[in-house]
This record gives structure tokens, sequence and C-alpha cells, in this order.
């Protein structure tokens, strides 16, 4: 198996990892949502109904920079196996790093983001609270974000180490 395809290994990885647990939300220790890293692209939380605690699903805005990595990441894989030049690897590369990059910002800037659209927002934000209780609101990285987070790196050197022509040696 060359480097190149360990690389493309490593960015289906990232992307299926998109569909785990990224973050639970908590108030006063209390977590009472979560959301796959999908859940964030597309703008959809599980929230547990106040009255039975049933899961629901429920709209909010998209988080933008997780959309963006996983896009990024989907058009990097989509350039490893279209294009035939060693270009490739380096367009596998950025693509990947940039995709770790959005992915770490979307999610460290989420509690930020959250009471600025309270703030913004004339009565409540579209999370249904005030500009009071989302600073009370915590955001937990789950091991879906960090196992997205690794194979994203893990993508970026393998396609970068492919790109400046690294091969792996074979014993025989």
């Amino acid at each position: 198996m060359s480097i190149g395809n360990l690389a493309k290994t490593a960015k289906v990885a990232a992307l299926l990892a998109f569909l785990l647990p990224w973050v639970t939300f908590s108030c006063s220790g209390e977590t009472f949502a979560r959301a796959s890293g999908l859940d964030l692209a597309i703008g959809q939380i599980t929230v547990a109904d106040i009255n039975t605690g049933e899961p629901e699903r429920e709209t909010m805005s998209p988080v933008l920079p997780v959309l963006a990595a996983a896009i990024l990441l989907a058009a990097g894989l989509v350039a490893g196996f279209v294009m035939t030049s060693r270009r490739k690897n380096a367009v596998m590369a950025a693509a990947a790093g940039l995709a770790l990059a959005s992915s770490f910002y979307g999610i460290s800037t989420l509690e930020d983001e959250m009471v600025r659209q309270a703030r913004e927002s004339d009565t409540a934000d579209s999370y249904g609270m005030s500009e009071g209780i989302a600073r009370q609101i915590r955001v937990q990285e789950q091991a879906g974000y960090w196992f997205a987070l690794a194979a994203m790196l893990s993508a970026t050197v393998l396609a970068g180490a492919a790109a400046s022509g690294m091969r792996l040696s074979r014993e025989d």
C-alpha cells in the first residue's frame, strides 16, 4: 500500500467520524443536547425533551466551519482519485489540513457563537434561549471529534509525505 493510499484511508476515516458524537451541550452539569459532526454541519441537534427526557431533533444554525471541513475532506478525497499527477497528494494534504483547522475553529468557537446569536436576536436566539442562559452553556468535545481531528492530521501528514515523494520501504 502506498502512502497516498494511506492518506485516502485516513480521509475516509475522518469523513466517517462525522457520523460519531462530536459534542454535548450542558448547563449546570446536566447534559441536554448532543450532536455529531454531520448534525453540526447541517444544522441539527438532538435535544432531550424537558418533560419526558426523550430525544428530539431540533434545527439550529449550521456550524459553517464544520460544513466547510466536510466539503474539503470530500473534495480532497475526490482529487486523490481523479487527479493523476503528483500534485494530487499536495491537494489532498492542503484539503485535509484546511479541514482540520476549520473543524477545530468551528468547535472551539461554538460557545461564543451561541452567545453572539442570543445577543443579536430580539428576544431569544434560534436555540430558544436568552444571552444570559447561553453564557451558562458548556460545549464538551466527544470522542468522535477527537477521532476526526486525528484522522485529518494523519491524512495531512501522509498526503504531505506522498507529495514530497516519500515511499514506504519494502523488506523482502
